[in-house]
């Protein structure tokens, strides 16, 4: 039930409407981005040129959206909930949303469970955790090209980012409760390297 707006409802549900209006604008520029993207790669795939691409890429735009202004491209929208963290759960993790759903109380402990889930996720499938479940994107066996893309571009950047992280906590660069060499550069040195 909502708490009504003389004992101060608006002002309660005041943080809630700032995230999900700032969870459409960036849907909204996902969208629009991934649409004319779209757009532009069909147009390359007719060999369209000049007056006439910048036609059909307009026209593609427009039919991204209907008489009310929604968004109408599956493909854009799937893109569009993946940016934001906002796709859907499935499985186990659906249940659990269900569940905290039907017993508010629950909300308590969970206040979110869909967006951080997804963040987990994104960090998991660019590691190494993610080849049990996308080995076969990786290794080229699923016949999907933009999957087999996506999941190797993902494996490769979490790879150079976990890498790159580990190595400069190994080398002092970076700070933690177990590294506190990270203070180095604030002891005067005349470069960065004078300690190695």
């Amino acid at each position: 039930k909502q708490v009504p707006d003389k004992y101060g409802g608006n002002i309660v549900r005041l943080p809630s409407r700032a995230l999900n209006a700032g969870d459409e604008f960036f849907k909204q520029i996902n969208y629009r981005a991934k649409l004319r993207a779209l757009g532009v790669t069909r147009a390359k795939e007719l060999g369209l040129k000049g007056k006439e691409k910048e036609k059909f890429i307009s026209d593609f735009f427009e039919d991204g959206f209907d008489d009310v202004g929604r968004g109408t491209n599956l493909e854009a929208l799937q893109y569009a909930k993946e940016a934001t963290y906002t796709n859907e759960l499935s499985g186990f993790l659906l249940n659990m949303q269900n569940g905290i759903n039907k017993y508010p109380i629950l909300k308590q402990f969970f206040p979110f469970v869909r967006t951080p889930v997804q963040l987990a996720k994104a960090v998991i499938d660019r590691s190494p955790f993610a080849l049990p479940y996308r080995w076969r994107h990786i290794m080229g066996q699923s016949n999907d090209p933009r999957m087999m893309v996506k999941a190797r571009g993902q494996l490769a950047m979490g790879t150079v980012l976990f890498s790159s992280s580990y190595l400069l906590g190994q080398a002092g660069f970076m700070s933690s409760s177990t590294n506190h060499n990270a203070g180095w550069f604030q002891e005067g040195d005349d470069t960065l390297l004078s300690k190695f």
